[in-house]
């Protein structure tokens, strides 16, 4: 799905470090990176009352009272307070996107102590950033290991697999992170997206549904199930969605709210037009890469509307430029590259 793919690295900082898709609670995201600033500088009261402030802005901030903890843990003795600036300073790096600097903080506070979960979810984060999934789920696996009671460390793994494609194992993971925390929006909205990735998409609608129902200011939750009413043929309800979305998201930047992309939601839920274009043809073809991306429009920016994996075979029915129109299972059509289809002579 295109949400998901857009949104991988930056889920996992909202989750476990600052910077936040909740744009309507951008207060909140703010003063965080305050208190990251002052944590970095080994001031953990003044960062205490900055995360303080974020819980009462938003109860369900995570990477607030995860902090909080950390730095109680340093007032206990039950870490070294070295250790937890090196935390806050990797954290620094990923709000950043410096993430070979994150990943060299965190090997730092594992050279002093091995088992700190948290340097193995932000280099996990910072993997995720550089692409290197593998070395995430890594990992993420290693912290599981450590604290298999935080629901964060398996919505993190989770999207991991749900961007590989790898639905059922991220379905999983986020099953596990739903029973820790019944009241995380981010467990059921996670799920809905890898069930949407599977085209199950009323349960994806239920889990959004749930999602909304916690956390009734996120603009994404409404954009994901307008996606999805879309994606079912329910036009009037994707519309209604994608308006909510965009109007929740209007008083912020295009460019950190996703506005732009909703925009072209809406519009393309009003008319959808994949099967025109000027040039008709009809061939079979064959998904040649991994995961390959089919879109609403000819253009990589477009919504993406199915994930196709290697081997699947679909039909070419029309072609402009360097894309073609393809049918492919239950008759739905969408716009692919032709660099990831091989067609048959």
């Amino acid at each position: 799905m295109k949400v998901l793919t857009r949104v991988t690295t930056s889920v996992l900082i909202l989750l476990l470090s600052t910077v936040g898709l909740c744009y309507p609670q951008s207060t909140a995201v703010e003063i965080h990176t305050v208190g990251i600033e002052h944590a970095v500088q080994g001031k953990f009261e003044e960062a205490r009352l900055e995360f303080e402030k974020v819980l009462r802005i938003d109860p369900s901030f995570e990477s607030a009272r995860i902090a909080l903890e950390l730095i109680e843990n340093v007032t206990d003795q039950k870490i070294k307070k070295e250790t937890a600036i090196l935390h806050f300073k990797a954290d620094g790096c990923i709000i950043k996107r410096q993430w070979d600097e994150a990943i060299a903080e965190c090997d730092k506070a594992l050279e002093i102590n091995h088992k700190f979960a948290m340097a193995y979810i932000d280099r996990g984060i910072a993997y995720v950033g550089k692409r290197e999934y593998g070395r995430a789920i890594a990992d993420f696996n290693k912290a599981i290991e450590i604290n298999p009671r935080l629901p964060g460390f398996y919505l993190s793994r989770g999207i991991v697999y749900s961007y590989k494609g790898e639905y059922d194992k991220a379905i999983s993971d986020f099953d596990k992170a739903i029973d820790l925390n019944p009241k995380g929006a981010m467990g059921y909205y996670s799920r809905g997206l890898s069930y949407q990735g599977k085209g199950e998409y009323d349960k994806a609608i239920s889990d959004f549904d749930k999602a909304i129902d916690l956390n009734p200011k996120e603009a994404m939750f409404y954009r994901s199930r307008g996606a999805a009413w879309h994606y079912k043929g329910d036009y009037e309800r994707a519309v209604a969605d994608y308006t909510k979305a965009s109007d929740m998201t209007r008083r912020y930047p295009a460019e950190l709210t996703g506005e732009s992309d909703t925009l072209d939601e809406l519009d393309g839920a009003k008319k959808v037009t994949p099967e025109e274009g000027p040039k008709r043809i009809t061939m079979l073809g064959t998904i040649k890469v991994p995961i390959a991306n089919i879109r609403q429009r000819p253009t990589t920016r477009s919504l993406v509307i199915a994930k196709l994996r290697t081997g699947t075979q679909v039909t070419i029915v029309r072609q402009e430029g360097e894309w073609y129109v393809v049918k492919f299972f239950d008759d739905r059509l969408g716009w692919a590259h032709e660099t990831i289809i091989v067609k048959s002579e």
